[in-house]
């Protein structure tokens, strides 16, 4: 766990350089700059497999355990890679990727992915098999994802990234996040 310094401005030397990488990655988009990973405290962030069903993508429900397409993450040699499938349950995205294969993985989240009413991309809720990824995470991955939604020709017009941070993956509290 990295401990970061309060700095008399009230600025956690976390929280710049979070809003900096933000920044530069949300540049590097519009600038169509492809990025295939991003590096956030030691660990490399990436898309490890997609599985888009382009007519099930959007979804205007009201609970999102009902969106058609789940998503679980996985760590491996400092690597934090998204899955995502058309799936009820998360173990099932697991399977159809066959994550259970690769020995040396650890399952630290999911939740659902979907494209909301207004063309957002939408990474939220929690996996009752994995639990949730911290809401910086998910934010990371969803900007990694757009580009590669993109060229599916799905649209997508903004993120938001609203995992339930109350069943937070211990993965993740280890690492300092709440």
């Amino acid at each position: 766990m990295i401990n970061y310094k309060i700095y008399d401005i009230g600025v956690s030397v976390k929280s710049l350089v979070d809003d900096i990488l933000l920044k530069i990655c949300k540049e590097r988009f519009l600038n169509d700059i492809k990025i295939v990973s991003i590096m956030v405290e030691n660990l490399e962030y990436r898309i490890g497999g997609i599985e888009i069903n382009r007519d099930r993508i959007n979804f205007n429900g009201e609970d999102p355990y009902e969106a058609a397409h789940k998503f679980v993450v996985a760590f491996t040699d400092n690597q934090v890679a998204l899955y995502i499938a058309g799936a009820r349950r998360h173990f099932q995205v697991a399977d159809k990727f066959k994550l259970g294969d690769l020995g040396d993985l650890t399952f630290v989240g999911g939740g659902s992915c979907y494209i909301d009413k207004n063309g957002n991309l939408i990474l939220n809720d929690y996996s009752g098999d994995y639990k949730a990824i911290p809401k910086e995470v998910a934010q990371t991955l969803a900007e990694l994802l757009v580009p590669e939604l993109q060229k599916q020709g799905i649209e997508v017009k903004g993120i938001v990234a609203d995992p339930l941070l109350s069943k937070l993956n211990q993965f993740w509290k280890d690492r300092g996040f709440s």
